[in-house]
């Protein structure tokens, strides 16, 4: 959703903010954003095209619109970090 919902945004710093805020009902720090920026430009530079088919290949989910695949697996590693930042784990 991150790539083809327009209520995210149509920018990386957009759709960084949104999905974070929904995770974890906060705006991220600048130093959060700024590292969800890193790795998303990290993975876009540096997922080779097997990784990307290995990851996609993962899930029940088609690929929505026709997103190139090489930014859906680098936006689907920004959403794999998020979703595992302390706040969005349940704990006992």
């Amino acid at each position: 959703r991150m790539l083809t919902d327009l209520r995210f945004g149509r920018t990386d710093e957009q759709r960084i903010l949104h999905a974070f805020e929904l995770a974890t009902s906060r705006v991220p720090n600048r130093l959060e954003a700024y590292a969800l920026r890193q790795l998303l430009n990290h993975e876009r530079n540096s997922l080779s095209n097997d990784q990307v088919k290995r990851l996609l290949a993962v899930g029940e989910s088609s690929n929505p619109n026709s997103v190139p695949e090489k930014e859906l697996a680098a936006y689907t590693m920004v959403a794999r970090a998020i979703l595992n930042l302390s706040e969005t784990i349940s704990k006992p």
